[in-house]
């Protein structure tokens, strides 16, 4: 009797850490484009790569570059990104390289922030704890000064949307609703006009997301609490029996 009681327990216990595929993945994307523009009298220079895929998660990279020379002025606006998966509830994006290197620029544009960048489309199974951590940095000859940092939206129920600043670090969190769909897209902000002169610029965007069962409610608890009591106590009784 003494073992069926220990068996009991340890089953109960063990419905309240069981876990299950709480997120199905659909698809995901990087994708990159950059504009330069030396001078106005020249035409702006635009490139652009990336790859994608649909439920399988495989790693993803992009790199584009983007130069522009024209009348004795260079612009060279650059971009980088690669995405890896642990599975498809968690996951991690480096930005290694965003920005632009100008010289004798009396007036023109270095835009590397064209592209979608990245993008991972899932469904939600569960009710779960969506957390993006990030961490961003840069600088330059101007201290950063057109860079922007990186925008994150989620869509989907309790989506947002996000402006993370240069030089920042956190943790995003949503509540994700079992039955829906959502898509996770982060990009860059960096682009400058104007007379640039000869600068370097450049920031660096390292992200990381994943899932977590959400915390029960307190009623929940309760409940689970009284069913385990109760298992034990008609345990206890058939043994005295």
């Amino acid at each position: 009797m003494r073992k069926s009681l220990i068996v009991l327990v340890t089953l109960v216990l063990g419905l309240t850490t069981l876990s299950f595929a709480n997120v199905t993945a659909v698809s995901s994307q990087v994708f990159l484009q950059a504009s330069s523009q030396a001078d106005l009298s020249c035409s702006p220079v635009v490139n652009s790569n990336g790859q994608s895929q649909g439920a399988t998660l495989n790693p993803l990279s992009a790199s584009v570059s983007a130069l522009s020379q024209c009348n004795g002025a260079l612009v060279n606006s650059f971009a980088d990104v690669a995405a890896t998966f642990a599975s498809a509830n968690a996951g991690s994006i480096g930005f290694g390289n965003i920005g632009w290197s100008t010289s004798n620029v009396s007036l023109g544009s270095a835009l590397p922030y064209l592209g979608l960048d990245y993008n991972y489309s899932f469904f939600a199974n569960a009710n779960e704890l969506l957390n993006l951590s990030y961490a961003i940095a840069g600088g330059g000859d101007l201290g950063g000064f057109g860079l922007n940092g990186f925008s994150v939206v989620l869509a989907g129920p309790n989506g947002n949307f996000n402006f993370l600043n240069l030089n920042t670090s956190g943790v995003l969190s949503w509540n994700l609703v079992a039955g829906n769909s959502y898509s996770l897209t982060i990009t860059n902000g960096a682009n400058i006009s104007g007379a640039l002169g000869t600068i370097n610029e450049s920031m660096s965007g390292q992200f990381g997301f994943s899932t977590a069962a959400t915390t029960p409610e307190p009623s929940s608890l309760l409940l689970l609490g009284t069913g385990l009591v109760g298992a034990v106590g008609v345990v206890r009784r058939k043994i005295n029996l």
